[in-house]
């Protein structure tokens, strides 16, 4: 599903609680989850980034797909490697409370061009996801 097709993402990585919603100075949303619970992609795509981000993610994965960027941060580990290809589902993560983390959550941004926008909107888009 990744080859030569822009895939949006759809869904939310964790079936957690809305803790905080997106807004001008929070980018994504975040969903508490218990320790440890599995981290899964909303779209498939190529991971641009899996490591530690100096910028308060902590443990952050960074997928994308053509114009489509997820980041799922505050990870306690991660088990892709960059410019790994994975598919919608996929385990990507296990959730954490490391970097500007107050407990255990994702933090979930959804991207189009690098720009954030309300992942609980993003299906209303008109994007087709696979």
């Amino acid at each position: 599903p990744y080859a030569g097709e822009s895939c949006a993402p759809s869904g939310l990585p964790v079936g957690g609680v809305l803790t905080q919603r997106f807004h001008v100075y929070h980018a994504g949303i975040d969903l508490g989850v218990p320790l440890g619970t599995a981290v899964r992609a909303t779209h498939s795509g190529k991971v641009i980034f899996a490591g530690w981000s100096d910028v308060g993610y902590g443990y952050l994965v960074i997928l994308q797909n053509g114009p489509f960027i997820t980041y799922y941060a505050h990870n306690t580990s991660f088990n892709v490697t960059v410019d790994q290809l994975v598919g919608k589902g996929s385990i990507i993560a296990w959730s954490g409370s490391t970097g500007n983390s107050s407990g255990p959550h994702v933090h979930y941004e959804t991207r189009i061009n690098d720009i954030p926008v309300d992942p609980l909107t993003f299906s209303s888009r008109g994007y087709s996801s696979c």
